[in-house]
């Protein structure tokens, strides 16, 4: 290698890391030794996050603090960086080696959950998508996303769905993704943005912690055979209507109507086939963004008697006095009556529903 372009390596290269602490603040003191063999550890896992909840417990309790794993990792990615760009003869020798990209991810890792997401999709964009893992792809469309980076998340989260994933994760990704294509609209028609997409984004992925791969956060219980919403029967104390058919799921915003389109969040839910448990959690993510008539429409009461049903009517009655729907609100009013085991709450929901 040419000294010049060493030089040049060299200097770009810790351009690019910026400096590990801030200037006028004392350096972390070294990792304490009960940490070091942990550290190790992680890097020789398949997959250094899985190790970071026990690495990052075992550095609070011996510092009280997490900041020197954070600068040890950064020192350590420093260190393998520049020893490759010493020992290679070639002008652009590759940075992709399994070390580095191990501490590639655990750095990023520990930066994230340390709250510097900036510098952590620096580190885990730095992994070329041909050596992607699943938790690789699913990090940075996190990432990207709570960084607001709309595009660009989209085009990851898709990339999760190429691959072999749990069923539950499947679920989350495609709602956010969801999310993410209405965002997108909200913005163009001049709307305030996210809408309630960062409330989305807390219940559809979990947030990073000191674990492993994020996973949904929510759980795949089979679910039993659904009534939907607005299709109510009078079988397993659900609620019927005078005329004996329910109010019909996507009824006010039926085209022709001269009723407001349907969100694409919606859209999404609605798709015929879609598991009830996305709808379910769908409509809950509509209501909160104040789309209480989409919730309507796209929820799913579950079959059954007792307090579990009853507390899906009382929610759907709930909506539709929110949405000015008030047969609808008499209607779920009068199933939450039939469901209910107790009799105040028959009593309650008598009185404030009719």
């Amino acid at each position: 290698m040419k000294p010049s372009y060493l030089l040049l390596a060299l200097f770009s290269s810790a351009i690019s890391f910026g400096p590990l602490w801030p200037a006028d603040d004392p350096l972390p003191e070294p990792l304490a030794e009960s940490v070091l063999p942990m550290l190790e550890r992680a890097l020789a896992a398949p997959d250094p996050r899985t190790e970071i909840d026990a690495l990052w417990n075992e550095t609070i309790f011996a510092h009280g603090s997490p900041e020197p794993l954070v600068a040890a990792c950064e020192a350590r990615l420093r260190e393998r960086i520049e020893e490759v760009l010493l020992a290679s003869e070639e002008e652009d020798p590759s940075l992709d080696t399994p070390e580095i990209l191990a501490l590639r991810r655990l750095t990023a890792r520990v930066a994230r959950v340390f709250g510097d997401l900036t510098r952590a999709r620096d580190l885990i964009l730095k992994i070329p998508v041909e050596d992607e893992t699943v938790a690789d792809t699913l990090e940075k469309a996190q990432i990207l996303d709570a960084l607001g980076k709309n595009e660009e998340a989209h085009e990851a989260f898709g990339r999760v769905l190429d691959r072999e994933i749990d069923e539950e994760v499947r679920s989350a990704v495609l709602l956010r993704r969801a999310l993410l294509l209405d965002k997108k609209k909200t913005v163009a028609s001049g709307g305030s943005g996210d809408s309630g997409g960062a409330i989305a984004a807390l219940t559809l992925i979990a947030p990073a912690q000191p674990a492993g791969v994020a996973t949904a956060a929510t759980t795949t219980t089979a679910a039993t055979t659904a009534s939907p919403a607005g299709r109510v029967t009078g079988t397993s104390g659900g609620a019927s209507s005078a005329g004996g058919g329910g109010a019909v799921a996507g009824d006010s915003t039926a085209p022709g109507d001269g009723a407001e389109e349907q969100s694409p969040l919606a859209k999404f839910a609605s798709a015929e086939g879609r598991d009830k448990t996305l709808r379910n959690r769908a409509a809950m993510i509509l209501a909160l963004r104040g789309e209480q008539k989409d919730a309507i429409g796209v929820f799913s009461v579950e079959d059954g008697k007792g307090s579990h049903r009853y507390r899906q009517e009382v929610r759907l009655a709930e909506w539709s006095i929110e949405a000015e729907e008030w047969a609808r609100a008499q209607e779920f009013a009068w199933g939450a009556v039939r469901s209910a085991k107790m009799k105040r709450s028959c009593l309650w929901r008598i009185s404030s529903k009719t």
